[in-house]
């Protein structure tokens, strides 16, 4: 015999119609994987001059999607720059920095919207890895998935090595083959193999010397090229897992993008990592996509900054944000060969440093430092896109350095209006990463 179901289940579809149901619809979009690299410095990838032997998997995805010549990060470590990602806002005027001079504990605010939410209520599930810390939920940066995967007692030591970019792609693909029978994912990977220190095998940095006739170059620089090789690894390995699944280009929006760039103390006048650096080698990331929409070989030739990622893959996706406009959509669709973009700006509030700096579409760049022991200092301008040397000062640019005082005053007023805000709570396993990391010392 054949149970009915209760009146009331059989009647629930009406009951929700009438009453106007809020479940997010089942989208029709693609999937959207957002690969957040950590520490990638744009002019050592293949696909923006650097070495071939590098970044080939990086290279392949330029040749069959689109690569932003000159994108600029908000910030120029992992927090700051990652939130101006997932929310298309800027990280200082979110609270994003710390006022003190103290180390920058603050966590992203519950009223920000990320990527994860936006995706989540357009009916995609939205999950993430992350291999780096900063992104833990403790400092807000899981809001919006439904499930982050976060490294477990692996510290950055001789011991007990860095997760690696295969290990968190691995997991990832895992998350999109169980949620994609349900509709579309968005799915969120950190990877860290370029952040130091490197662990790197000595027969790669070997492979990567410079050949007889060719200049040398200091053992850290070949260090993180080799670095930037396994994370390249990594992307390969995601690739070819897509497609292994049935995952077709045509049906995934595969995006690359740094977080922010490294000095390696090269060339002369570079800076020595990041965070404290706001230099073309800390501020110049990559952006890569490819999928629906978006043509082969394509270049959007002018500048972008980490705030348009979130609008343009949200655009892109079908995915309506009409607070943060279609960001660059157009411009990576070949409907326009360059963004409208003049003006890009990053700044840094890392431990007691204060700084920021404008670049310009022409390829000027005005840094000034408003810590207070700097406080009279004049600003530092130069050319910055095609110096390889940043000690000597060109002449000063007054309406650059304006717009420069104009954009930190807004910031600065942003952060007032957010010193309310609290803190994450740490634990002492995660200040262990941190600490490993370098940002606890």
């Amino acid at each position: 015999m054949r149970h009915l179901a209760p009146l009331s289940l059989m009647l629930l579809p009406a009951l929700l119609a009438l009453a106007g149901c809020r479940c997010a619809p089942r989208s029709t979009g693609p999937h959207v994987v957002l690969v957040i690299g950590c520490t990638l410095r744009a002019d050592q990838l293949s696909p923006y001059g650097g070495d071939a032997r590098v970044t080939p998997t990086l290279q392949a995805l330029a040749d069959q999607g689109v690569r932003f010549e000159r994108t600029i990060a908000q910030g120029s470590w992992t927090r700051p720059a990652t939130a101006a990602l997932i929310t298309g806002r800027s990280p200082t005027e979110q609270g994003m920095a710390e006022p003190g001079a103290g180390f920058n504990d603050r966590a992203l605010p519950a009223d920000a919207v990320t990527l994860a939410e936006r995706f989540a209520a357009a009916g995609y599930t939205a999950v993430g890895v992350t291999g780096n810390p900063n992104l833990s939920g403790v400092f807000g940066m899981d809001q919006g998935l439904l499930n982050q995967e976060e490294p477990a007692g692996t510290l950055w030591r001789d011991t007990h090595p860095k997760v690696r970019g295969e290990q968190v792609v691995e997991a990832g693909l895992a998350l999109l083959e169980e949620h994609a029978a349900a509709g579309p994912v968005y799915l969120r990977l950190m990877l860290v193999d370029s952040h130091t220190p490197f662990r790197v095998r000595p027969a790669a940095v070997d492979a990567l010397r410079p050949t007889a006739g060719e200049a040398e170059l200091p053992e850290k620089v070949l260090r993180y090229r080799a670095a930037l090789q396994q994370l390249d690894g990594a992307v390969a390995a995601l690739d070819a897992g897509l497609s292994e699944r049935g995952f077709g280009r045509e049906e995934v929006l595969l995006v690359v993008v740094g977080d922010h760039g490294e000095g390696l103390g090269w060339p002369e006048g570079r800076g020595k990592g990041h965070g404290t650096w706001i230099t073309p080698d800390v501020a110049h990331v990559p952006w890569l996509m490819r999928g629906p929409g978006v043509p082969p070989g394509h270049v959007v030739s002018g500048l972008s900054a980490g705030i348009d990622v979130a609008p343009t893959v949200l655009a892109l996706a079908g995915v309506e944000a009409s607070d943060l406009g279609p960001g660059l959509a157009g411009a990576a669709q070949g409907h326009q060969d360059s963004s409208a973009r003049s003006l890009a700006f990053i700044d840094t509030w890392f431990r007691r440093n204060r700084k920021a700096a404008v670049y310009s579409a022409g390829g000027r760049i005005c840094e000034i430092d408003f810590a207070e022991r700097a406080m009279g200092a004049p600003p530092w301008c130069y050319d910055g896109w095609g110096t390889p040397n940043l000690t000597g000062d060109a002449p000063s640019d007054a309406d650059l350095a304006g717009a420069l005082r104009g954009w930190h005053g807004e910031q600065v007023a942003g952060l007032e209006a957010a010193g309310a805000l609290g803190a994450g709570q740490r634990s002492d396993a995660l200040d262990e990463r941190l600490r490993a990391l370098g940002y606890i010392e």
